[in-house]
């Protein structure tokens, strides 16, 4: 795989990770899996535009990706109140700030209860999101800024 698709699955992890709530209820675990779907270069052939700078070319990914929460618990309304946390964190979300991380589309599509024995319970929810990646172009080194009108080659230094 690219180095630049790694990359964009990389910060998309990060996206996810940080919209994540920090906490939930008492005694409600969370365990996050990221699945990807799809990763296509964005615009024409991965270019998307020169840097402002006009010094380096910005590429980048398009990933289609399926996010499942899955909430442990014991306490059953615990864990559907925990369940409401982090769908107000996904779905609740400023689409102005989904939108500068890179989320174009995300919905909720589905969630399953399940009753694991005992007073042990799961609920998974699941995310289908698109997002884009711009891959930050990194500093040109070595590239002459300036040259020299009166420059001298003769060793003597005349």
């Amino acid at each position: 795989m690219a180095a630049i698709n790694q990359e964009a699955i990389q910060a998309l992890n990060l996206v996810l990770g940080n919209l994540m709530p920090d906490s939930l209820r008492s005694g409600v675990e969370a365990i996050t899996t990221l699945s990807i779907q799809s990763v296509d270069p964005t615009g024409i052939g991965g270019f998307i535009e020169l840097n402002p700078g006009g010094t380096a070319y910005i590429h980048g990914r398009r990933i289609d990706a399926r996010y499942m929460v899955i909430l442990h618990g014991n306490n059953l309304a615990n864990l559907q109140a925990s369940a409401g946390i982090v769908i107000d964190a996904f779905m609740g979300a400023e689409k102005e700030s989904l939108l500068e991380n890179g989320i174009l589309k995300i919905a909720q599509s589905g969630n399953d209860y399940q009753a694991l024995g005992g007073a042990n319970r799961e609920l998974k929810l699941t995310f289908n999101l698109t997002y884009e990646y711009r891959q930050t172009p990194e500093a040109l080194e070595g590239v002459i800024s300036e040259i020299p009108v009166n420059l001298s080659l003769d060793p003597g230094g005349d």
